[in-house]
């Protein structure tokens, strides 16, 4: 079956015979669970009959929504319903894999330790999410994407409070696809983009990312890196 992204533009052309010539015409493609159900249309398009087979161009835009839709052709002449076709075969809807940065979607906080988890990943890199070492007991944030995705490694904006103040964090951050895998425990620059790779391509459902010492830790954004 064709695939098609979500929204996609496209131009149906559809082989269609009107005796005799010279009729006022119209054809509609759509996409439906049924015909009766218009999800996404070309409207009725205006041709005049040949008498002959004329391929007759149909614009439509895929539905939004992912899933599987019937293809049905109806063609009118002099205002009257004429024919009613239904394709052979269906159309996909698939949304386009992303390639690059993204924000997590989602959050376990796993103690309850941390303040504004959700703005760890609210886009905004003056809005951290907050550890106090008054309540650290070793509790990681679990950062989760809408879905699992083929991510390869991240990358955290952070810094760690103390003594008045703002210093490199201490960090652990650990992947999990089935089980928890630990890819980097130690110091990284604050108030800086840090990359850090996983160990190749894996299909992941989360990250928790934890502060190795007890003091003030603020993680001000997190981003999967998606391999598509």
């Amino acid at each position: 079956m064709p695939e098609f992204a979500p929204g996609e533009a496209k131009t149906a052309i559809a082989p269609i015979t009107v005796k005799p010539a010279g009729l006022s015409c119209e054809a509609e493609v759509f996409l439906g669970p049924n015909e009766a159900t218009k999800v996404a249309t070309s409207g009725r398009i205006p041709f005049v009959s040949t008498g002959l087979s004329q391929d007759v161009h149909l614009p439509i835009a895929m539905p939004a929504a992912e899933g599987t839709y019937h293809v049905y052709v109806d063609v009118y002449a002099e205002d009257y319903l004429i024919a009613a076709y239904q394709a052979i075969e269906d159309v996909v809807i698939v949304a386009a894999a992303v390639v690059g940065w993204i924000l997590p979607t989602g959050h376990i906080d796993i103690r309850d330790e941390w303040t504004d988890p959700a703005k760890a990943y609210d886009g905004d890199l003056s809005t951290p999410a907050f550890c106090l070492a008054s309540s650290y007991t070793g509790g990681a944030l679990v950062l989760t994407p809408d879905s699992p995705i083929n991510c390869s490694k991240v990358r955290v904006y952070a810094a760690s409070y103390y003594d008045k103040e703002w210093h490199n964090p201490d960090l652990s951050i650990d992947y999990y696809d089935g089980a928890w895998h630990n890819f980097w425990s130690g110091l990284i620059s604050k108030y800086t983009w840090i990359e850090k790779a996983i160990g190749g391509t894996k299909l992941i459902t989360g990250v928790r990312v934890k502060g190795n010492k007890i003091v003030n830790l603020g993680l001000f954004e997190f981003n999967f890196w998606s391999e598509g």
